[in-house]
Order: C-alpha cells, then sequence, then structure tokens
C-alpha cells in the first residue's frame, strides 16, 4: 500500500473518514528517526536536518477483524508520547487533526486547545496529562484493511 500524503483540507477530511477518526484504535508501536548518527571512525553527523516518525496503529472493526493504520510525520517540530497510565484504558476514541500555519498537529484524544506555537495543550482528558501528540511539516498515512464487516442477513 502506498502512503498517500495530507496536504489539503480535503486530503485531511478524506483521511478522517477513512479511519473513522481512529475510533476504537490504539498505538501499538512508535519509530523516531533523525538524521543524526556517529560514523564508524566515530565522527558524529549531529545536525538533524530531517526526521520522521512512524506511529502503527490497530484499529478494532465492527464484527470482527482489525485494520492497521500507519502515520508518517517528516520534519517533527515536537513529540510527545504519554502512555495512559495502567487505569486509564489507551483506546483512542476521536483524534485531532489541524493543520495552521504550516504545521500539522496530530493528537490521540480530541482537544480543540491546541496555538500554533503548541505551547498549550489541554490534557485534562483523557487520562490527567496523558496522551500522544506530534507537530511536524509533513503527514502521511496508509492502511491495510484486514478486517471484516458482517453483512446484514437478507
Amino acid at each position: 500500500m502506498n502512503w498517500k500524503e495530507i496536504i489539503t483540507a480535503e486530503d485531511r477530511e478524506q483521511f478522517l473518514e477513512a479511519v473513522q477518526d481512529l475510533h476504537d484504535s490504539c498505538i501499538v508501536q512508535a519509530v523516531y528517526t533523525p538524521s543524526t548518527y556517529v560514523e564508524e571512525n566515530g565522527a558524529m553527523q549531529p545536525i538533524n536536518t530531517h526526521s520522521q516518525l512512524v506511529i502503527t496503529l490497530q484499529q478494532q472493526i465492527l464484527g470482527g477483524g482489525r485494520n492497521t493504520i500507519d502515520l508518517r510525520f517528516e520534519e517533527i517540530v515536537l513529540f510527545r508520547l504519554f502512555p495512559r497510565p495502567p487505569r486509564y484504558d489507551s483506546i483512542i476514541y476521536d483524534c485531532t487533526l489541524l493543520r495552521r500555519d504550516g504545521l500539522f498537529y496530530w493528537a490521540d484524544f480530541h482537544t480543540s486547545r491546541i496555538d500554533a506555537s503548541f505551547g498549550s495543550i489541554d490534557l485534562s482528558d483523557p487520562g490527567k496529562g496523558a496522551g500522544t501528540w506530534v507537530v511536524a511539516k509533513k503527514m502521511f498515512w496508509k492502511m491495510e484493511q484486514t478486517g471484516w464487516k458482517r453483512t446484514p442477513e437478507g
């Protein structure tokens, strides 16, 4: 399956509709890859000229099965992974995806309090401060539909 880039508001809406706002999903993996490294001779390449984050989610399908959804963010500005504590479930009921000033703001919970600096985000719900969010210049997604849906018996 090919990656689909989200650029326009229409792309954003198509993504959210295709993944049902990530309802009944959970994060199963997050891989952050910066462009920094140490060469074999010990010389360091310390400048992070390009960063990438891939978050893999699984989504429960009504009637049985699951979808696997990958989100890829490039040129990461901020990234916060804050798992919910054991007393809270880790189900994504609704996500946030906004684009402002050339940046994507994604969170694994619904919030309307994201400002351009991302200095203030209301994390009071769910889990009293728990949640994962990303601010990045580019966003891509792909989905593998491995689930099945029951059809009404007629």
